[in-house]
């Protein structure tokens, strides 16, 4: 990784490139270290290596795969523009198609579970020309703990400049993308010579996305503790599986006597220590020290109940499980059984839920995409032909289960709401104003579209 521009920027990056191991599946060291300042290098010693640590229990990532819903189906834009009737060569429509061609939407399941676990995603556009002259995009996410920028001055929240870090002939160097040109500078900021050449996309080609409400670049510290309660749970698990050990094999203890066939363990080290190999498959063998002296064998009591141990973890899991849900993600209902931190399971309802609390913190990166890609097609074919703004994002909510559809059947019924406030009730992204009223006929299948 280049250095930093800053000592505050080096601190978000670092804090970042954690959860991106979370993420990721690859924090079991930064779950060691965790480890070694809560028991210390003694007794973490005698527990095992980092090869011992239980990563079992992702909660960054758990929360961020589960809460990810809004792109389950694929939304589409409108544009103010657009006539009635359906029309390929309309601005919308050539956008949708382009980002159908792209798969863009299962594409941004993965963007918005970074968003969640990161505070903040990124994805670079690049738009360009086929040989036979139409339009093309690509798309290339990045994690943003490779990533600094500097906020435009219209729209804080998006980028004006992005340096990204990449390898450029063998080293770490920085590649910088403005509204222009993209080019390569050594850490220290001195551009490489024979880098710079236009990106011709009209603007800086990188778009950020935010789930947190704050009108700037980087969020990385919102919630922070959930990072936290990652760490501590892994600490937690292994600890429980230690305890699992130690009841099925206690402490013993040996006085007047010592087993044959002792060996000295890492014998070049500090920690050299006598050590034989014993457990309930082997026979031990002892002989005594000394003349005139009884042999003791015998054994202490395990430290922990194994059971309690259980509880206490299992405790510390639920507790971590509302913390997900207070930290913005109302995706989870426990389930009649107690004893599990783990026995929840995800509703319709609230995955529907949680894609009405997500939709008004992804929508303006949405559309600023979509407007974003009209400018490169103008750049890239010299015209003005598509507008930049006025592009509507409409999500596509799941659909709903039965229990939902006959609650809000029951209440047309009874008066209690009209078409329009039934309609919204099940699809909370419709339009009042043209959208028909529902049908009473609920989907045969509640979990459907789950995937």
């Amino acid at each position: 990784m280049p250095t930093p521009h800053n000592q505050a920027e080096a601190d978000r990056m670092r804090h970042s490139a954690l959860r991106q191991r979370i993420m990721d599946g690859l924090w079991r060291p930064d779950a060691y270290r965790r480890m070694l300042d809560t028991v210390g290098i003694d007794r973490a010693r005698a527990w095992g290596d980092q090869r011992i640590i239980d990563i079992g229990t992702p909660l960054l990532r758990s929360s961020a795969v589960r809460n990810a819903s809004l792109y389950l189906r694929a939304p589409y834009f409108e544009h103010a523009d657009d006539d009635d009737e359906a029309d390929d060569t309309e601005p919308a429509a050539i956008i949708n198609e382009l980002l159908r061609r792209a798969r863009w939407g299962p594409l941004m399941t993965g963007v918005l579970q970074q968003a969640i676990g990161l505070n903040d995603a990124a994805l670079r556009y690049e738009v360009s020309l086929k040989d036979d002259g139409t339009p093309i995009v690509r798309f290339y996410p990045r994690s943003v703990s490779d990533l600094m920028g500097d906020p435009r001055y219209d729209d804080p929240s998006q980028p004006r400049k992005i340096y990204e870090s990449v390898h450029y002939h063998g080293e770490e160097v920085w590649r910088v993308w403005d509204d222009v040109d993209r080019w390569c500078e050594e850490p220290d900021g001195t551009e490489i010579e024979g880098t710079r050449a236009p990106h011709g996309q009209g603007r800086c080609p990188w778009v950020l996305w935010h789930t947190t409400p704050n009108n700037r670049l980087w969020s990385p510290y919102v919630n922070a503790e959930l990072v936290d309660l990652t760490l501590s749970l892994s600490v937690a698990e292994t600890f429980k599986s230690h305890a699992f050990f130690e009841a099925c094999w206690p402490q013993r203890y040996i006085v007047g006597a010592q087993p044959a066939g002792v060996g000295v363990d890492d014998l070049a080290a500090d920690t050299a220590r006598q050590t034989v190999t014993a457990d309930p498959a082997t026979v031990l063998l002892l002989e005594p020290t000394g003349e005139g002296q009884q042999p003791m064998v015998g054994q202490w009591n395990i430290s922990c109940d194994p059971a309690k141990m259980a509880d206490a973890v299992d405790r510390q899991q639920r507790r971590a499980s509302l913390a997900i849900g207070a930290a913005g993600s109302d995706v989870y209902r426990a389930s009649g059984e107690t004893r599990s931190a783990y026995a929840l399971e995800i509703t319709r309802q609230n995955q529907r839920t949680q894609q009405v609390n997500l939709a008004p913190l992804c929508q303006p990166s949405d559309e600023w995409l979509a407007g974003a890609i009209a400018l490169g097609i103008n750049t890239q074919l010299n015209t003005d032909r598509m507008p930049i703004e006025g592009y509507r994002v409409r999500y596509r909510v799941l659909s709903p289960s039965m229990e939902e559809v006959q609650l809000v059947t029951t209440m047309l019924d009874a008066g209690l709401i009209d078409p329009e406030a039934a309609r919204l009730m099940l699809d909370p992204f419709a339009d009042p104003r043209t959208a028909p009223p529902p049908t009473a006929d609920p989907p045969t299948d509640p979990d459907a579209d789950t995937e």
